[in-house]
């Protein structure tokens, strides 16, 4: 039997999403034609694991059950496909707030680069919102309604970097809205349909697709999730797949660390890379 040929490097962005039965959106990306493309494992292949819903997320050993699939999942890929991951952005924090610290300092460069984004609690913190979730259901309260919503899924983000790191992926943090801040198509949310239309145009140039049709038809096929969440993926992926000259780092590397593209830089690699014909 003859041995497989080299693995094929690809880079991994992560968007974390917990809604039950919502495949995580993941997108695999290959360098190729001067920017990058993502593979097409919507059909055919493994599929990503299912998020498991607020109150699930609030149990350490099911944000440590959930992390070890997506481990396993990507481990099983890279053996399915002969595929080498390099670099894994996640976009998520990678740890709580330091508790001698009111904020991260990540999250203090972003506030000064004027770009808004949810404080990551300490770890005392948290488990006092873990507590008022847990009041919440205890008393009748719906899953749909529990409170701190809006920073429960971040306890994922922390397993998965944890976990991740211990099987040996190199992991990174990254941010979706300040990614568009800094390519300047911040200013719809990507909710709308300008907004959508403006990111999509914008990647489109940034990672040298031919077209922005052909790109939302890679979207299409590329995994989980919806059109916003796999334009985030994406865009997670891109950030795994620059190099370090192309990188902004807000904050301190590497744990309090939110990594973004240096706009100028990658279209100063582009002018000096220009697309296969």
């Amino acid at each position: 039997m003859s041995e497989p040929g080299p693995r094929q490097e690809v880079f991994v962005g992560i968007d974390v999403a917990i809604a039950k039965r919502k495949r995580l959106p993941i997108c695999i990306c290959e360098l190729k034609d001067g920017g990058i493309r993502p593979l097409p494992l919507r059909h055919g292949y493994l599929k990503p694991p299912s998020g498991m819903g607020n109150k699930a997320a609030l149990e350490l050993a099911e944000q440590e059950r959930f992390a070890i699939e997506v481990s396993k999942w990507l481990k099983d890929l890279q053996k399915k496909l002969n595929l080498q991951v390099c670099k894994i952005a996640i976009d998520a924090p990678s740890n709580y707030c330091d508790s001698s610290k009111e904020r991260r300092g990540s999250e203090k460069a972003l506030d000064i680069a004027g770009i808004s984004c949810f404080a990551t609690p300490t770890e005392a913190q948290f488990q006092q919102k873990i507590r008022q979730a847990k009041i919440h259901l205890e008393k009748g309260g719906s899953e749909s309604t529990i409170p701190n919503a809006n920073q429960i899924w971040m306890l994922i983000g922390f397993s998965l970097f944890k976990q991740l790191r211990k099987d040996g992926f190199h992991c990174i943090e990254t941010y979706p809205q300040a990614i568009v801040h800094e390519m300047k198509c911040s200013g719809k949310h990507k909710s709308t349909e300008q907004g959508y239309s403006a990111q999509l145009t914008q990647a489109a140039a940034a990672t040298s697709f031919p077209s922005v049709e052909s790109l939302q038809i890679a979207l299409n096929t590329m995994g989980f999730g919806s059109k916003d969440d796999k334009l985030d993926a994406f865009l997670t992926a891109w950030i795994a797949s620059l190099p370090p000259s192309c990188q902004k780092v807000y904050g301190t590397m590497p744990d309090d660390s939110i990594v973004i593209p240096h706009f100028d830089k990658v279209i100063e690699l582009q002018r000096g890379n220009p697309k296969s014909s």
